[in-house]
């Protein structure tokens, strides 16, 4: 039959694995799953990876962004703008700019993420650390912190709340575009 044609071919350029079979008519969702349960859950561990992965690079890179918006008005007038250009590229669209110089793959995909995982991050960063109180600040520099004392031990714990809900907002957004990339990308990360 052609269904049974096209998985076969699928399987021979390696977008399918070769355990996985094609849905027979009379079959329904529960059996469905129960004869692919192995690859089910394989593509499940692959798409919880590229969100982890897109979401780790992007608070390893965003949370510093934002701390430069936040002591740089002149860094922010360029970091911010840049940022929201990225997130109004459609997703797609990013993606196939990506695959052009990354090539079709999980990197890519992680890539895409990272991108799009970015603004809420530094926005959310530099709003939370503009938020808090100038006295609190002053009183942690007349006990002598220094700068960076006082933005670890003093302003970040402060603006956690902004953080946590820029990680939630980027969260959404990497989980909800991770399914186009995901349908594109063909490979798994390991």
């Amino acid at each position: 039959s052609p269904q049974e044609a096209a998985y076969a071919f699928l399987k021979t350029i390696n977008l399918l694995d070769a355990d996985v079979n094609p849905p027979k008519s009379d079959l329904n969702l529960l059996e469905y799953v129960k004869e692919n349960a192995g690859y089910l859950l394989h593509l499940t561990w692959v798409h919880i990876v590229m969100v982890l992965s897109g979401l780790g690079l992007a608070l390893i890179v965003g949370i510093p962004l934002g701390v430069l918006n936040a002591r740089s008005k002149k860094l922010a007038a360029i970091i911010l703008p840049v940022a929201n250009f990225i997130q109004v590229i459609p997703s797609l669209a990013l993606l196939a700019l990506l695959m052009i110089v990354l090539g079709l793959g999980f990197k890519t995909v992680v890539v895409g993420l990272f991108l799009y995982s970015l603004l809420p991050i530094i926005r959310n960063t530099y709003v939370g650390l503009n938020q808090v109180d100038t006295g609190i600040s002053e009183a942690g520099k007349g006990v002598g912190m220094s700068n960076m004392q006082l933005l670890l031990q003093v302003q970040l714990p402060l603006a956690l709340p902004f953080l946590m809900a820029g990680l939630r907002i980027a969260a959404v957004i990497a989980i909800g575009s991770v399914a186009d990339g995901a349908q594109n990308s063909g490979t798994a990360p390991f």
